[in-house]
């Protein structure tokens, strides 16, 4: 394990140094919105030498695809993503196969002062994930995704009497089709 040596401020203009333990050689940190996703990718060059890169992705499936590869060409393999709401499941659908993913609860990370911008936010998730300090929230195997979609799906139509809409149809017969195959583990 490397040390990363942050410097800061104390009282009267001295400097302590302040030194956390880097567990992991190369991570990412993603901020997923809506429309764009902003993605640093971080790594160890020397002692206690940190370099990263930070890059705005589309949310397209072609976007993602070339967001995997951008992380792909550093050697990322640990990858923590702070979302809200759903907007996070097809960014983890995509990367989920080549990368070990985190969904790191927001509220978690806006605990901390001065983070301000996406740019700063997603450098500071790679930060927080180069020294082990996410905890990922719980994210259940594809299938148990898919029945709670459809699920929701069916409770929305029922509340607004529209019981037979095409993205349910769609949806049902996705799962149903997929509910006899056993779950990748």
């Amino acid at each position: 394990m490397q040390r990363l040596i942050p410097a800061r401020a104390g009282k009267g203009d001295k400097m302590r140094r302040v030194v956390m333990e880097a567990i992991y050689q190369c991570v990412s940190g993603l901020d997923v919105h809506q429309k764009v996703i902003v993605a640093c990718r971080r790594r160890l060059i020397g002692e206690g030498k940190v370099e990263s890169e930070v890059e705005k992705f589309g949310t397209s499936t072609r976007e993602l695809k070339r967001l995997g590869r951008w992380l792909s060409e550093w050697g990322v393999r640990q990858v923590a993503m702070e979302s809200t709401g759903v907007l996070w499941q097809p960014v983890w659908n995509v990367l989920c196969e080549d990368f070990e993913l985190v969904l790191v609860n927001a509220q978690h990370l806006k605990k901390v002062p001065g983070r301000k911008t996406d740019v700063t936010d997603a450098e500071w998730i790679a930060q927080c994930m180069q020294c082990g300090l996410l905890r990922g929230s719980f994210v259940p195997n594809e299938q148990i995704r898919q029945w709670r979609d459809l699920t929701r799906q069916r409770r929305s139509c029922s509340i607004n009497g529209q019981a037979s809409s095409i993205g349910y149809t769609r949806r049902w017969k996705h799962a149903t089709s997929s509910s006899r195959r056993w779950p990748r583990t």
